[in-house]
């Protein structure tokens, strides 16, 4: 198991809720670096802003130092040390101060230390990526670390470009390495996906770099015990493993545009990984690569801020300064905003734990079946991204879990979730007592269909359309034809035309009854065309399916689409989270920012309890709604819903 934080290393990141990261990756073309850096400015700037942490520059993927190193290349434009005006400033105000360095992807040591350099399958380096076997930790990046370290008394390190920017590495250390770890000659590492061993491959390579992780995580805690270390994006949804490395904090920086489908996802998947953990918006965003960058509207940015903090998270915010280091004032004016609605949440969202009805399973393996490697997302994560966006439109709140973790919860506790989706992919084995038990399962793909008692009679070609909503909707294949008993109850049927007549194709879903619990399953990608297209009829067939498992639910919510609930506990309380994704002019792909949120309600709300709440309320604000109790159920309206707002049920 990965070290912990101890007593003589607190984990200082547990306790902060809202920071600011700034990094300029200097280049060899910069003159004015941190010309504009003075004390006085920064201290102001920040102090409008009055975050827990900053983050800020200390070498970007260009390889180039912002500040003077003596063991790194700086770079030439260098007029004032920025970092070290960041670090007494952070110091001044109590706060801990992180640096950004990227890792894995540093195009100067790449030039230099071509030895260092990945290699591609053609036997030349390629890019200014770094081979995780090489040298370069202890070289050149443990020793700058340790440099900022006894410098500036930084706090933490943020690595950026790690896992996201690896590839495979085709020198001869890592060639050597696969030979020596499965036992294969050299001459057996494939070049492409299509050869042998590709699997086995890239599973070598994925170690090379857990290894560089722990490499450089080890060094600094042993110069630093209380210097915290993340690498961006490790054990994220990108990186689906049990945590195997001893970093203190796990951390994303989310797409800038259309960012927020991304944080719900990856806040419910961090919120699950017994680590601290932040997700970072950036402040701007552009339509397009062509595009110029421009700051997001306020509203946008608290829709983001929303998904990660009510799923307990700290939130974090990506500026830029000028290149000469100076700060823009409006930008602090509107990142005080930000903070102050975190501010106004903090004490109901830090320190909570989910109460979530349901589950989506996000396992490894079909992950890094399909994933472009080393930790690329691609079309790996859409069925996850599908599953979860069609349990939040359809009322139900959700975590995301990986099989590790889901095996452990479901062992503490069998009846923790009332309902385990398992996306485009085989249920594990040990989901099988659980439903016998009396939990609801729900399947797409035919992947281990015997297993239900459910048998698959081959492949279904051409157009198919399930009738729901009203009318019909395309489902995208390939599907299979499932074949059905007298124990199993048919939930919807697969045509060939939008009229839904004639002879039908096959089931769109088949529910069986197992023990005390049930599965359906639908026999095709679903939930994968749930994420590429979002229709609204996909979204009602997924409704239809859920309503026929009966999964025993603790709210029941009368809202649109993009109201999304989380349920959360804190010591003697349950506490609805209701986050409000709508937006009040329409987005298009010309047209990508949420500039409002127009208000959703009312919003009629039924909660089942064990007992009588000692008393309700709507949060922010501590107003008290009219509610009922009855039947074992609270029933209260909450008269408006802006972007967040959180019911909260007190003795239950």
């Amino acid at each position: 198991m990965p070290s912990q934080p101890s007593a003589d290393r607190p984990n200082w990141h547990a306790r902060v809720f809202f920071g600011l990261h700034y990094d300029l990756h200097p280049n060899a073309g910069d003159t004015e670096l941190g010309a504009a850096a003075t004390v006085e400015h920064v201290r102001e700037e920040l102090g409008r802003v009055r975050p827990d942490w900053v983050q800020y520059d200390c070498k970007g993927h260009p390889g180039y130092a912002g500040y003077p190193t003596r063991v790194g290349t700086p770079a030439p434009g260098i007029v004032g040390d920025a970092l070290k005006v960041w670090a007494q400033v952070a110091h001044d105000m109590g706060i801990p101060i992180a640096v950004h360095y990227s890792g894995t992807w540093d195009d100067v040591a790449a030039s230099t230390h071509p030895d260092w350099a990945r290699v591609g399958p053609d036997g030349r380096p390629y890019g200014g990526t770094i081979c995780h076997r090489s040298p370069y930790v202890e070289r050149l990046m443990l020793p700058m670390l340790r440099e900022c370290i006894d410098w500036y008394g930084i706090d933490g390190v943020w690595v950026d470009g790690d896992c996201w920017a690896s590839r495979p590495c085709w020198c001869p250390r890592c060639r050597r390495a696969f030979a020596d770890i499965t036992q294969r000659a050299e001459a057996d590492v494939p070049q492409a996906p299509d050869q042998p061993h590709w699997a086995e491959w890239l599973a070598v390579q994925r170690a090379a770099f857990v290894a560089y992780v722990r490499r450089y995580t080890e060094g600094i805690h042993a110069h630093r015990p209380g210097c915290l270390v993340c690498s961006n994006w490790a054990y994220t949804v990108r990186m689906p493993e049990p945590v195997a490395t001893p970093v203190d904090w796990l951390s994303g920086d989310v797409p800038p545009t259309f960012g927020v489908d991304a944080t719900a996802l990856e806040a419910r998947f961090l919120a699950g990984r017994g680590r601290p953990w932040d997700l970072m918006a950036w402040s701007f965003f552009r339509r397009d690569e062509a595009a110029p960058w421009t700051t997001k509207p306020l509203a946008h940015l608290l829709q983001e801020a929303a998904t990660v903090i009510s799923q307990g998270g700290a939130f974090c915010v990506y500026d830029v300064p000028r290149r000469d280091g100076h700060l823009t004032r409006w930008h602090k004016e509107l990142l005080a905003e930000v903070a102050a609605f975190v501010r106004a949440r903090q004490a109901l969202c830090q320190d909570s734990i989910s109460a979530a009805d349901a589950v989506v399973l996000h396992a490894p393996a079909e992950h890094y079946a399909s994933n472009p490697p080393l930790y690329g997302l691609g079309p790996a994560a859409e069925a996850v991204q599908g599953a979860l966006r069609a349990l939040l439109e359809n009322g139900f709140s959700a975590d995301v879990l990986d099989t590790d973790a889901l095996a452990l919860a479901l062992s503490a506790n069998p009846r923790r979730y009332a309902l385990v989706v398992v996306p485009d992919a085989e249920a594990p084995p040990f989901l099988d007592g659980y439903v016998r038990a009396g939990g609801r399962v729900l399947q797409t793909g035919v992947a281990g269909a015997e297993r239900w008692g459910l048998t698959p009679r081959g492949a279904l070609t051409g157009p198919l359309f399930v009738a729901a909503g009203h009318g019909a909707v395309p489902m995208m294949g390939p599907f299979a034809r499932l074949e059905a008993d007298a124990d199993t109850r048919v939930v919807g049927s697969l045509w060939r035309t939008q009229d839904a007549d004639g002879e039908p194709a096959g089931p769109a879903a088949l529910l069986r009854r197992l023990g005390e619990g049930a599965v359906a399953v639908v026999p095709g990608p679903f939930f994968t065309a749930f994420a590429r297209w979002r229709y609204p009829r996909h979204r009602a067939f997924a409704g239809d399916v859920l309503g026929a498992l009966h999964v025993a639910r603790t709210v029941a919510i009368d809202a649109p689409p993009q109201v999304e609930l989380t349920l959360r506990r804190q010591p003697g309380r349950l506490i609805l989270h209701l986050v409000n994704r709508g937006t009040d002019y329409p987005l298009s792909p010309a047209a990508p920012a949420v500039e409002g949120a127009p208000p959703v309600g009312p919003l009629p709300v039924r909660v089942r309890c064990a007992g009588r709440p000692a008393a309700v309320r709507w949060e922010p604000g501590g107003a008290e709604p009219r509610w009922s109790w009855e039947g074992g159920e609270v029933a209260v309206f909450v008269k408006e819903l802006r972007v967040h707002g959180m019911l909260v049920l007190e003795g239950v």
